[in-house]
């Protein structure tokens, strides 16, 4: 038998044609149909199998949870379609109410179906569109007065903008479930700062460990842990220099007639993007280490973040991001992607001694050595 997980991809019967549907009534009819073809798979594998009860119930519990992780799943990507249309409203508050019902059906805070792998993908997937799903609302005192109420009203909205990611999914983790799941999520909002961003991990890790002193997961993370805690006390130094604080600078060539004769790497991130701190992580200090003592600068252009200069400067410390710093202004942040041709973050690009520029071709993921041929070739460019 197909392993569980891959038989209900929602590759396997989501098509292109379902991608530009405004209503979710042909997803739910596929949705069907790929689910009445596992029942039928299921049971002939347990009637010709006769796996152990645990074994079976977690298949019964990856059937009972099928249909709504596939929603959600295409939902995820498909929300961003809907938000182009002019009808947007309406038609997303179809497709929600659809998502709800199906998310009713069987309890979503529910400690025995932690055997089901497709139950802990429906509860992941489902704290990350809680989190995006309540941004839409950051700004109104409802949300703020339910989820920062231990902090005084007019200090709410500092405190949501300073972490919108790990510390809100932190929220959501203990408003909306409890006991074993309560800890299970907690586990994985760790497993997904490993990955991405680690803001605020040390003190979501300590409230963790307070909660669940003897949780298995502990030991998974603590080395995790460690290094942040170690990274957290970096402090700034005389070869991190910051250019302008303030958006002070409004066109790219602002920036370009800073660097005059110098070939420079430019990297284009911001504090709230996940895959710019992986990038970061990944590649910032090899890139320094390869082009030690050779004339190439590293510059760090923040966009975005006018309002979030603490962490800003937090983040440089941590990653320790030795080289030159903007704190963008939006017409910089617009002038430098559309000068480059670029639409997502991060972006390199590399500025060459003569002014001109070119963007990176090292891609998403960075592919490092590409980037360093390219670097290599632009520093003898005369």
């Amino acid at each position: 038998m197909r392993t569980i997980s891959r038989s209900i991809s929602p590759t396997t019967f989501i098509f292109e044609e379902l991608r530009e549907d405004s209503l979710p009534d042909r997803l739910l009819v596929a949705i069907q149909k790929n689910m009445d073809s596992l029942s039928q798979e299921t049971k002939r594998y347990i009637t010709q199998n006769k796996p152990t009860a645990t074994f079976e119930k977690v298949l019964q519990y990856n059937l009972a949870y099928a249909p709504a992780e596939l929603f959600l799943n295409f939902y995820g990507n498909h929300k961003f379609y809907l938000e182009s249309r002019d009808d947007s409203e309406k038609l997303t508050a179809i497709w929600k109410q659809k998502r709800d019902s199906l998310l009713a059906v069987y309890p979503l805070n529910n400690a025995e179906a932690l055997i089901s792998p497709i139950y802990k993908m429906l509860i992941g997937n489902y704290l990350l569109q809680r989190k995006e799903e309540l941004w839409a609302t950051a700004q109104s005192s409802d949300f703020l007065s339910t989820y920062y109420s231990e902090f005084p009203s007019n200090q709410r909205a500092q405190a949501y903008s300073g972490d919108p990611e790990n510390l809100l999914q932190e929220k959501i983790i203990n408003k909306e479930f409890t006991g074993q799941i309560n800890e299970y999520l907690y586990a994985y909002l760790l497993q997904m700062m490993s990955r991405s961003k680690k803001t605020n991990a040390t003190v979501i890790f300590d409230r963790f460990k307070a909660k669940y002193p003897t949780s298995l997961y502990r030991s998974l993370y603590e080395p995790m842990i460690t290094e942040a805690r170690i990274n957290e006390k970096r402090p700034l130094n005389e070869k991190m220099v910051f250019l302008d604080s303030s958006g002070r600078l409004k066109k790219l060539d602002d920036v370009i007639n800073l660097f005059k004769g110098r070939t420079v790497l430019v990297d284009m991130w911001g504090t709230w993007c996940g895959p710019c701190h992986q990038e970061i992580e990944k590649n910032a200090h090899a890139l320094k280490t390869h082009f030690k003592n050779k004339d190439l600068q590293f510059l760090y252009i923040s966009n975005f973040d006018l309002k979030n200069q603490l962490n800003w400067k937090k983040l440089i410390r941590y990653y320790s991001m030795e080289g030159s710093h903007v704190l963008a202004s939006r017409e910089l942040s617009e002038d430098a992607m559309n000068k480059t041709g670029s639409d997502s973050f991060p972006t390199y690009f590399i500025i060459k001694k003569d002014g001109t520029y070119e963007l990176s071709k090292a891609g998403y993921p960075m592919e490092r050595e590409l980037l360093i041929k390219q670097l290599e070739e632009a520093m003898s460019y005369h």
